[in-house]
Order: C-alpha cells, then sequence, then structure tokens
C-alpha cells in the first residue's frame, strides 16, 4: 500500500502546482501573459529578491543560477520598445545593447554564486547594488514608460 500513498502525494503535489500557476496567472495583465521576455524578467525578478536576503550558501548559489538562466533565456529576446523601432543602425544599435547589458547582468550573478559558494556571504550586497543599478538602468533604456 505505500504505493497508493505515494501516488496520492505526487497527485497532491501536482494539484498544488496547477493552482498556483493558475494563481499567477491571473495575476498578470493580458499582454503579459504571452510576453516571453516578461515572464523571463519576473523569474530573474524572483530569483533576485530571494537571493538579496539569504544566508545560506548553497541556498543563495542555486537563486543566483536561477536568475542567470533566466537572464541567458531573457537575453535571446528583444524587448518591445526596441523591437517596435524600425529597421536599420539606431535598432541594431539597441538591440546590441541589450544583449551586452544582459551578458553583463549574467556576469554580476556568476560573481555572486561564487561567492555564495565561497561563503562569502559579506560580499553579495555589493552584488545586489550592482544589480538594482543595472536594472533601473536597464528599465529605462528598454521599458516605455507606464501612465
Amino acid at each position: 500500500m505505500p504505493n497508493k500513498k505515494f501516488q496520492f502525494i505526487l497527485l497532491v503535489i501536482g494539484l498544488i502546482g496547477i493552482l498556483m500557476a493558475f494563481d499567477s496567472l491571473s495575476k498578470a495583465t493580458p499582454a503579459e501573459k504571452s510576453d516571453p521576455l516578461h515572464e523571463q524578467m519576473e523569474a530573474l525578478d524572483d530569483a533576485y529578491k530571494a537571493m538579496r536576503k539569504e544566508q545560506d550558501p548553497k541556498t543563495g548559489a542555486a537563486l543566483a543560477r536561477d536568475a542567470q538562466r533566466a537572464i541567458a533565456q531573457a537575453s535571446l529576446l528583444i524587448p518591445k520598445l526596441v523591437a517596435a523601432m524600425p529597421d536599420g543602425p539606431e535598432k541594431s544599435l539597441a538591440s546590441a545593447e541589450y544583449r551586452l547589458q544582459t551578458a553583463q547582468l549574467l556576469v554580476v550573478f556568476c560573481e555572486a554564486e561564487k561567492d555564495f559558494l565561497a561563503g562569502k556571504i559579506d560580499a553579495i550586497a555589493g552584488h545586489v547594488d550592482r544589480i538594482k543599478a543595472m536594472k533601473k538602468s536597464g528599465h529605462d533604456q528598454f521599458m516605455e514608460d507606464e501612465e
């Protein structure tokens, strides 16, 4: 009978996951639901927020890797503001700048992971400050003002 208990537990865990997915979808606007870049940035932001306060090296490193994964996927996408630009040198330059900024952000999260793994928890605050500044700069440059 342990097999039935195990199946039941898996069913409950699966249902909880489905409910959580529906809950997060219901909070997003229709445009956000279908925007892959927004999804990656949300995953990045979730990992960043959790990482800021993390004191456990193993958990902190895992959060930094989660952020790295989201950044890597986001770097392959183009912000709507850039996509809406007419084709030409300015659009190409903006696309290159976006990829450069995401690459720089990836490096900072890699450095944070390395510091977590080395037990240098005090160094994380410096990474958090750099990430915060990079986030603001990226949003200023690649997001439309919401009015």
